[in-house]
């Protein structure tokens, strides 16, 4: 779970064996998907700055990819397809979008 102050954003199960990731206002309402072209996303965290969410991807065989998604929408650019080298490629971005989680 993770929050920019105005939007709380989750993952939330499904029936079967399928995730997605909602946001939901802080003043309450519904929670609503997001608009993912992925089949198991999970959300690891939030930029520092809250403008984009860490996603991993499970194509079956566990963890398959690591996403950045703009909070304000549009395709969510692939870092890659090895979480090794996702993670120094992070690691080397601005602070702005640097994750909390490494």
């Amino acid at each position: 779970m993770a929050t920019d102050g105005s939007r709380i954003y989750f993952n939330e199960a499904l029936s079967g064996p399928r995730n997605v990731i909602v946001q939901v206002s802080t003043k309450g309402g519904e929670a609503v998907p997001l608009p993912l072209p992925l089949k198991q996303p999970s959300m690891f965290d939030l930029s520092e700055d809250g403008t984009e969410l860490l996603i991993g991807n499970d194509e079956g065989n566990g963890l398959s990819s690591l996403w950045v998604l703009p909070v304000a929408g549009g395709s969510p650019p692939i870092v890659s397809f090895e979480p090794a080298v996702a993670i120094q490629e992070l690691l080397d971005r601005p602070k702005r979008g640097l994750m909390q989680l490494l």
